[in-house]
């Protein structure tokens, strides 16, 4: 028995990585710049739902911002169960520290009637890579997330005369089966109902 419950234990985790799926990378295929008005769709569906991006932000004197929006619909047979961040720097200006470039990620969760569930903003230090900002949320009532990474805090006093800062982020959206009937219940529900309608017809005739 114990045999057993391990096979069906690997098949289950194995079977959960299998579907992990990228289903946008921003170095294949381009950035999805957009704004709040403009965000690029994609569906999330079974599984693991990775988006795979960049953010660069530079300052000479005027302001440079990479914006990346996305608009993440659920497919109508999954429910949302949680969603996290990964994130690294590249080309950090060297003369900032800890606290002089902050990048700001907003997120807002919307239930099947678009009512607003919950909507926190991350934080991410470019410098330090320490984030702030909790994604804790895990209401299977989510059926639509919108993503924006835009806006930053810039410590002015240590950016001179150029800052700029990349950061290197991975979106993950985990969702689980949404309770359908299993196409053997079906099939019983099916037979039953031809047995039914066929006594009917033998008891009319």
């Amino acid at each position: 028995m114990k045999f057993r419950l391990l096979i069906v234990s690997l098949i289950v985790l194995i079977s959960s990585y299998a579907n992990a799926t990228i289903i946008y990378d921003e170095s294949i295929n381009g950035d999805a710049w957009g704004s709040v008005n403009t965000p690029y769709d994609l569906t999330l569906s079974y599984s693991v739902n990775e988006i795979l991006g960049s953010s660069y932000n530079g300052y000479d004197g005027s302001i440079v911002q990479d914006y990346d929006s996305y608009n993440l619909i659920l497919a109508p047979n999954v429910l949302f169960a949680a969603i996290e961040i990964e994130i690294s720097t590249d080309d950090v200006t060297s003369i900032l520290v800890s606290g002089d470039w902050v990048l700001h990620q907003y997120f807002k969760f919307y239930d099947v009637n678009n009512l607003l569930l919950d909507s926190p903003t991350y934080f991410i230090d470019a410098v330090s890579q320490v984030t702030t900002g909790a994604l804790t949320i895990s209401d299977p009532a989510v059926r639509r997330i919108e993503f924006l990474r835009g806006g930053y805090s810039l410590n002015g006093t240590n950016c001179a005369p150029v800052c700029e800062a990349t950061v290197n982020w991975g979106l993950t959206v985990k969702t689980s089966a949404a309770d359908v009937p299993e196409p053997s219940t079906l099939a019983i529900f099916a037979l039953g109902m031809i047995g039914l309608t066929s006594r009917r017809f033998k008891k009319q005739s």
